[in-house]
């Protein structure tokens, strides 16, 4: 078989209400477990870390890849996600101040950096990637003709 062209597709964040509430939503909440969503929806907030450990949750449909990822703390500007026939790809970068407690000022940088190697190909142009306000992402790309 030969070799997918290389080329990636950075893919537009089309912007939702609350992932639990958001009808969009619907169907990607009944694949995810409870306890992750439990985990990424309730327990999470802006100033806390997530465990690394349980972040992603990739399913592999029959019709598409999809993968959920807990990206609170990032403005939509600040995530960018490449979808290439083999490959998809999702960056995050957050530099940004805020005042503490004691009245002082707080710098927070933080930044995310994922691959997602493909067990087969997809398709970059009917892919989409869609962000909660309470942010989670979803990004899915149906496979390409085998």
């Amino acid at each position: 078989m030969p070799k997918p062209e290389t080329y990636a597709i950075d893919i537009p964040i089309t912007e939702y209400l609350q992932f639990l509430e958001d009808p969009h939503f619907a169907v990607v909440r009944s694949t995810l477990s409870p306890a992750w969503t439990t985990e990424q929806c309730y327990c999470c907030t802006d100033d806390e870390p997530v465990d690394s450990n349980n972040m992603d949750n990739i399913t592999f449909h029959n019709d598409r890849f999809e993968v959920v990822v807990n990206v609170k703390g990032y403005e939509p500007q600040e995530i960018r996600c490449n979808v290439s026939p083999d490959m998809i790809q999702l960056i995050a970068q957050h530099d940004g101040t805020a005042s503490n407690s004691q009245g002082g000022v707080v710098q927070r940088n933080m930044s995310m950096d994922r691959s997602y190697q493909l067990p087969q190909i997809v398709n970059p142009e009917l892919a989409t990637c869609c962000l909660s306000s309470d942010g989670i992402l979803v990004i899915s790309a149906p496979w390409g003709i085998k």
